[in-house]
């Protein structure tokens, strides 16, 4: 098995002259310069020049940052290969792949701390006025980090690519198509708004994108499943939802219910998050492994049921230019006055959108969300809980009159 991300060093992403020591090499370097301009001028031994120089201190400074980089990207890379040992022996499984993509982030990370050393000599003399600073031997290890770290990223991101593809496949996602192109944008929006962190690569305490690949894999979300997530999230906060529904850690509707050996319940993203950072329930700290975890599908059966039960869909019959979109403005149901939602073009001539029902919401219909294009007459009104179907009036000119779009 492959040696976890948690196990490794955490570099320090630092800046250009972000930190006090690199503060104080900027200080010595300047300091220096003018010394050795007032030997030159005096004629003082030329040993002395050469010990008090500029490449002389920042020699000695970066070195040993330009070898702690090389130490910590030689580990990341003997990682990834251990990865890449692993999947190519048998099957990879979800956490291999997210261990090698968790992997192939940190060796970004090492990269772009890597070219804080050449971008620091930039920074400090920016006009290119002052005699070189760096010696070739530096230079020739700084390339050398550089092209083994590049070379292995793109080797890597090119195999963890492939085996992620195959896998999104199998769960049913078609990235050559543009009917996944809705479910997608679902994922990307949920990943964002996760309020425990779900990334392996946080165990390292560096702060970046999970991205949403990571997300489908490590839940094994289908596009139907993700449609569940775009419901959960368009709940309106009124509504109250059985107790037995909502996660007792994440305190919203759980998605994908997951039962621990000790009989507690929690959503899929929240007990794997938490079991990474300790194996146990965090409701009664009873040793847990992820592997013990069983799906509550009978459950999940019942919260998908009563999420639909929730929704109504509103059906528009309407004749567009082939350029143009429907979008729907209200007071309730998840909608506002300010900005619309995107009808679906779901055949000829007709569009759909499902809210959630509360009922006096007032709606109406806009073409291309376009505020001066607002439908006319009275606004459609939620009286009930069933499909509605509307044929919508648009003013079409300045003194106000309206015609059909069907």
């Amino acid at each position: 098995m492959a040696t976890r991300v948690s196990d490794q060093p955490v570099p320090s992403n630092a800046g250009l002259a972000a930190d006090q020591q690199e503060y104080t090499a900027v200080q010595q370097v300047m300091v220096s310069e003018a010394l050795s301009q007032r030997m030159v001028q005096d004629g003082n031994d030329q040993y002395l020049l050469t010990t008090f120089s500029p490449v002389a201190i920042l020699e000695n400074f970066y070195s040993t940052r330009i070898s702690v980089i090389s130490d910590i990207a030689a580990e990341t890379i003997q990682h990834l290969q251990e990865c890449h040992r692993q999947i190519s022996e048998s099957p990879p499984t979800s956490e291999d792949l997210l261990e090698l993509n968790a992997n192939i982030q940190f060796l970004k990370a090492v990269i772009d701390i890597e070219q804080t050393v050449p971008r620091s000599f930039k920074a400090m003399f920016p006009c290119g006025s002052s005699k070189e600073l760096i010696s070739a031997s530096l230079k020739e290890r700084i390339e050398y980090v550089h092209s083994s770290c590049d070379y292995n990223l793109k080797l890597y991101t090119d195999v963890f690519n492939k085996h992620a593809n195959l896998m999104l496949h199998e769960l049913g996602w078609n990235l050559n198509e543009d009917e996944n192109k809705e479910e997608l944008a679902i994922i990307k929006k949920w990943t964002d708004r996760m309020i425990v962190p779900i990334s392996l690569s946080d165990v390292r305490e560096i702060s970046m994108e999970y991205p949403w690949k990571n997300y489908v894999i490590d839940n094994q979300i289908s596009p139907e499943d993700c449609k569940i997530l775009g419901l959960i999230s368009r709940l309106p906060s009124t509504l109250t939802p059985p107790d037995r529904f909502v996660c007792p850690v994440g305190a919203q509707v759980m998605a994908f219910p997951m039962r621990t050996p000790c009989g507690h319940v929690f959503d899929k993203h929240i007990i794997i998050s938490a079991l990474r950072a300790n194996d146990e329930c965090p409701m009664d700290r009873i040793p847990v492994k992820r592997s013990e975890l069983v799906p509550a599908e009978a459950l999940r059966g019942e919260i998908h049921q009563w999420l639909k039960e929730q929704f109504i869909t509103i059906t528009v019959h309407a004749k567009l230019p082939e350029d143009s979109f429907l979008a729907i403005r209200g007071n309730k149901a998840g909608l506002n006055w300010d900005k619309g939602i995107p009808l679906k073009k779901v055949g000829p001539e007709i569009w759909e959108i499902q809210i959630p029902y509360e009922e006096g919401c007032k709606y109406k219909v806009l073409i291309n969300d376009n505020s001066s294009k607002w439908e006319a007459g009275e606004n459609h009104i939620l009286t009930e809980k069933g499909p509605q179907e509307i044929i919508p009036l648009f003013p079409v000119a300045d003194n106000g009159t309206t015609i059909k779009t069907h």
